[in-house]
């Protein structure tokens, strides 16, 4: 009996507790009191670190809605390395850091607080060491250090730092986050990152730091732009130990601490889950739409001061920003990422999966001059690539042809949207041709009975683009039912959440996609499926 007290009553106090905290989230925890308790801290002062440490939990608590829950001391370790004791001691808990930590080197205090910080605030005392995936929660905590140099270096950089003169050095706690990292390979999808992974778990599961730490800031630094977008996916991990079994593979631990996570939240979970590559079955993977933020139009500017070979920028960047305000207000969608236009002699437009410097997106379009109706259907095809967040899909899939016809749908609707009313760029009568000249001879269906009969026996699962003229009748089919239901184009934002598998079928994505979706979005993509003559579940 006494073993059995020993795992469970841990478990329900941090239940208990993590459930208290909750009560106060969304940015309303108040952090538990950090404290240097010795009386000298190297060339500094204790007074002055307990501020430092305490600007640390103060931001995660702001950001990510989690604390401690207990106060903490801090202590110089008198091992060659940082640790986060499991101890209750003096009425809190104790961790400890070394070397450069000891002194005003804020940076390195930052970074080896905040590590331990989050082994503290994951409640590791609930679970030990002893268990499969301690690998993860060691990922999670070199996270949190990463994390917090950037969070904390906003926080200082913006004039909130503990002391005046800490504001100058916010810039330099950025970038030393980088540095930690510099030799880690990076992963365009979730896809590719699950290749690299899934190979080295039975490493993992014996030893938390496989491969001298490498393993886990690698995953660290995947999952790094997804918690900086996301912060509140850190309310979710102090439940990330409550009822841990020991010898769980990966996607065994994901789902537990999903399982364990109070439903509102849990969202972030599955989110994280999707992101690794370990989708959790059923899983919706955002917040209600009616509870979230609102999506707001980001900066679109052009990558180039003259539009060749005779046209003006600002004319070329007012004609994307028309697009983006159309999608905006009629769709309720925008890039969640400032867009960058150039200009490129390929034969197409097109989004690279990769993002630049700050997470910006660039947009290639062939469109030149004066020729504003290309503009606006290059970009508004490609501006589709950018909210569904493309690079989340396998690069090569069965289903290119429907990301295909769906980004024509976008580039035409664009075009009808920006062109054919009062305001349109260059008058109505270009855009009125442009769009004409790409209809033309596109077959009309009755309804998407009619449409599937075409369809199905048409689907090409190829890899690579197919052929324009069949993305073409899609996209006609698609257009009739977006320019009826414009608010569906919401529902394209999620459309590559839980797409892993290059080989599934049409239908399959479909279901993905409908299971990705906030259940208030569910009726568009059921709307969108049912238009092409296909069902979803």
């Amino acid at each position: 009996m006494r073993k059995i007290t020993k795992h469970i009553l841990p478990a329900l106090a941090c239940v208990m507790a993590c459930g208290a905290a909750a009560q106060t989230a969304g940015g309303k925890v108040t952090p538990k009191p950090v404290k240097i308790d010795q009386p000298s801290w190297g060339n500094t002062t204790a007074e002055e670190a307990s501020a430092v440490a305490m600007s640390v939990a103060q931001t995660f608590a702001k950001f990510g809605s989690v604390t401690t829950e207990d106060k903490i001391h801090v202590y110089e370790s008198s091992d060659p390395w940082p640790i986060a004791l499991t101890s209750f001691q003096n009425g809190g808990r104790i961790i400890k850091v070394v070397g450069r930590a000891i002194g005003n080197d804020w940076a390195e205090f930052i970074y080896q607080f905040g590590h331990e910080f989050c082994h503290q605030f994951c409640r590791h005392y609930n679970a030990g060491y002893d268990h499969s995936n301690m690998w993860f929660q060691e990922t999670l905590c070199e996270l949190a250090a990463q994390w917090a140099l950037a969070k904390v270096g906003d926080e200082w950089a913006a004039g909130n730092a503990p002391f005046s003169d800490l504001k100058a050095k916010g810039a330099g706690l950025k970038n030393y986050g980088p540095y930690q990292n510099r030799h880690c390979p990076t992963f365009k999808n979730p896809k590719e990152f699950r290749d690299w992974i899934e190979p080295r778990l039975a490493a993992a599961y014996k030893d938390s730091k496989p491969d001298n730490f490498n393993f886990n800031k690698t995953v660290a630094l995947y999952l790094f732009p997804l918690f900086i977008k996301e912060p509140g996916i850190w309310e979710t991990v102090p439940y990330l130990n409550v009822g841990i079994r020991k010898d769980d593979d990966f996607a065994a631990h994901l789902k537990q601490w999903y399982n364990a996570t109070p439903a509102r939240i849990r969202h972030h979970v599955a989110r994280v889950a999707a992101h690794v590559g370990y989708p959790i079955a059923g899983a919706v993977t955002i917040v209600n739409p009616a509870t979230a933020p609102k999506p707001e139009l980001k900066e679109i500017r052009m990558g180039q001061s003259h539009w060749m070979p005779n046209g003006d920028s600002a004319i070329a960047r007012t004609v994307c920003e028309n697009v983006g305000a159309a999608f905006l207000k009629s769709g309720n969608v925008a890039a969640e990422e400032a867009v960058v236009v150039k200009q490129t002699t390929d034969s197409e437009s097109y989004t690279p999966h990769g993002a630049e410097d700050g997470g910006t997106r660039l947009i290639y379009v062939t469109a030149a001059g004066a020729d504003w109706p290309k503009l606006a259907y290059e970009f508004s095809r490609e501006y589709c690539n950018v909210f569904s967040r493309h690079w989340e899909a396998p690069i090569k899939n069965k289903n290119q042809w429907f990301y295909e016809s769906l980004a024509d749908a976008a580039g035409l609707w664009g075009v009808a949207m920006t062109g054919f009313g009062a305001g349109a760029v260059g008058g109505n009568e270009e855009y009125q041709r442009f769009f004409t000249g790409h209809m033309n001879g596109v077959p009309q269906f009755s309804g998407g009975t009619d449409f599937a009969a075409w369809l199905k026996p048409s689907v090409w699962y190829m890899r690579g683009n197919p052929k324009s003229g069949f993305n073409r009748i899609v996209a006609g089919q698609l257009l009739q039912t977006f320019k009826r239901n414009p608010a569906y184009w919401q529902a394209v934002a999620y459309l590559n959440v839980n797409q892993e598998d290059p080989d599934d079928d049409f239908q399959t994505l479909l279901n993905n996609w409908y299971g990705a979706v906030p259940t208030s979005l569910r009726p568009a993509v059921s709307g969108i499926a049912a238009s092409m003559g296909f069902g979803v579940k």
